[in-house]
């Protein structure tokens, strides 16, 4: 069974998802509205995350993939960020990575 995981910033890149996955998994575009991306620096690094705001929407990929994947997905993720639902634009309900206790 496929899963449907909504990625906005470095997981949008085809040659880091070929690095966690060993492959490019097919994707389409898609939106989340009424939020943004916001960035924070840990020990030097840059990291995304995704806040609530009426008038914002934030473009990405669904990308499908296998539970052993999206395993996969989540260790790449670390303990940093949470893997929770979201309501997509086009009306997909699909995992989307964020900074634990940041989306509302």
């Amino acid at each position: 069974m496929l899963e449907e995981l909504f990625v906005y910033a470095t997981l949008n890149d085809k040659n880091l998802q070929k690095k966690i996955i060993n492959r490019i998994p097919e994707s389409n575009k898609d939106t989340l509205k009424k939020h943004y991306i916001e960035y924070f620096k840990n020990k030097g690094e840059n990291y995304a995350f995704i806040k609530s705001d009426a008038k914002k929407e934030v473009n990405g990929l669904v990308l499908l993939v296998n539970q052993w994947e999206l395993k996969k997905f989540d260790k790449y993720e670390g303990s940093l960020y949470q893997r929770q639902k979201v309501f997509l634009e086009s009306g997909k309900i699909a995992w989307m990575y964020n900074l634990k206790d940041a989306i509302n």
